[in-house]
């Protein structure tokens, strides 16, 4: 199961986005050596440089490239987002 896991994450063909998603793959690589993510993209600043290109100049948007994932729902789709709890957190 964790070699499939580690083919999935190894896969040059799969972009993984998510707010955090550095941090999540080096926790992977330092937690089981040999699950590592080939391509992880941060999507704070993704949605900053493509969605709010126009915008950035207002102080409104001068942080979004590091905006939550929760504020990112709330501009792009207009809509709340929680995370539940077992989601949000980590066992540890």
């Amino acid at each position: 199961m964790l070699q499939k896991l580690s083919d999935f994450l190894k896969n040059p063909c799969i972009t993984f986005f998510e707010v955090g998603i550095q941090d999540d793959a080096t926790k992977l690589k330092k937690e089981h050596n040999t699950l590592m993510v080939a391509n992880a993209v941060e999507l704070a600043p993704l949605a900053a440089k493509i969605y709010f290109n126009e915008k950035l100049k207002s102080k409104k948007y001068k942080k979004l490239e590091s905006a939550s994932l929760k504020i990112l729902v709330k501009l792009i789709l207009e809509l709340e987002f929680e995370k539940p709890d077992d989601v949000r957190m980590s066992e540890e």
